[in-house]
């Protein structure tokens, strides 16, 4: 179905526009237009109920014109989430609805993912499948769950193009390196392993297999400098160069942020060129696509009262809560959507300017 294009992603966010969506939610990127909300798929039941849900929602954030940003992970829902971004595509696609390149899509490799359809336990999977198969020493497995080893980042690409039944995918994300692997085998070897993970990134961008890569965080920006999981921005950027050159493929970061959570923008513990930055602001000196995850912390500040002091005038409370996401330096901020009336509050966001 190929592969995201800018042209193509100018057509959809016109096409947008011109159905209502706000023109100022599609930001321009030097990779070309990407909506100021994408559609997350981390949460959810493993069963059918929820599958249908998100095709569903995959379908009508798209053909409304809401996204063009779909973010999944081979672990979500143990690869159900990425089946379920692959039809809700494939629908879109032979509906006429779609034009795959304009959409980016978005997957994250380092967990490690086993696939309930082979009727195997988790343990059985990553002795059979992983370590036997050779796709990773045990001492590359951290924690029994976390790997980053080069054959296995290659099998879980691979992997999630199968599932979502796609020819490239637009980003691929390291998954939680730092927050993972740095307290089990120390922050020097983890940043080894980094690199080695790049080259192979590097190898899947040659062969066409992926547009970009980037590093997908919980908590190793939002740390002081002294910890060992802090990831150090302009070291990763570097790391990138010495295995990509300067046209290699690091491109985006994501990280959390909403209201309880500010430090993307409030902590200043990233350095470049010695000026002490927030999260948010090294990401952008070093022209990288910002996204931004946890809008709604899971859905735990709708149940705080302090989560929100006051809502926006039309709005509902989770729409307060992702526009405060939305007004910041950010590129696009991640809701997971799935029920019809989430995703129809997300739409009706995706009319309002990110400003507001």
């Amino acid at each position: 179905m190929g592969r995201y294009d800018p042209e193509a992603a100018r057509s959809f966010a016109e096409k947008a526009v011109s159905r209502a969506i706000n023109e100022e939610h599609f930001r321009r990127t030097e990779i070309g237009p990407l909506s100021s909300l994408g559609l997350g798929t981390y949460l959810g039941d493993l069963n059918r109920e929820t599958d249908e849900l998100m095709v569903s929602a995959v379908v009508r954030a798209i053909s409304e014109g809401a996204v063009n940003v779909v973010d999944t992970a081979i672990n979500y829902r143990w690869m159900a989430s990425e089946r379920c971004v692959g039809r809700g595509l494939r629908a879109l696609v032979e509906s006429g609805d779609l034009n795959r390149r304009s959409v980016l899509i978005c997957t994250k490799a380092g967990y490690i993912s086993h696939d309930p359809i082979r009727g195997e336990s988790y343990e059985e999977f990553v002795t059979k499948r992983v370590i036997n198969a050779g796709l990773a020493g045990p001492e590359d497995v951290v924690a029994g769950i976390h790997c980053i080893a080069p054959k296995y980042v290659e099998w879980s690409v691979k992997r999630s193009l199968a599932n979502m039944d796609l020819e490239t995918v637009d980003v691929v994300y390291l998954h939680n390196v730092l927050e993972s692997q740095a307290p089990v085998v120390g922050r020097a070897e983890t940043m080894k392993r980094i690199a080695n993970a790049f080259r192979v990134l590097e190898d899947l961008r040659a062969e066409g297999y992926i547009c970009w890569y980037g590093m997908a965080t919980w908590s190793s920006l939002l740390v002081p400098k002294e910890s060992e999981e802090h990831l150090e921005l302009e070291e990763v950027a570097e790391v990138a160069r010495s295995v990509g050159g300067t046209s290699n493929g690091f491109k985006f970061v994501q990280l959390p942020l909403n209201y309880a959570m500010r430090g993307a923008i409030e902590l200043t513990n990233q350095t470049i060129q010695g000026a002490e930055l927030s999260p948010v602001e090294a990401a952008r000196r070093l022209g990288l696509i910002v996204v931004t995850s946890a809008p709604l912390l899971q859905g735990r500040l709708l149940k705080w009262a302090g989560a929100v002091s006051q809502r926006t005038p039309g709005m509902t409370t989770a729409q307060t809560l992702i526009q405060f996401c939305r007004r910041t330096q950010v590129t696009t901020t991640l809701v997971g959507a799935k029920s019809p009336d989430h995703v129809k509050e997300l739409i009706e966001l995706a009319k309002v300017a990110p400003s507001l």
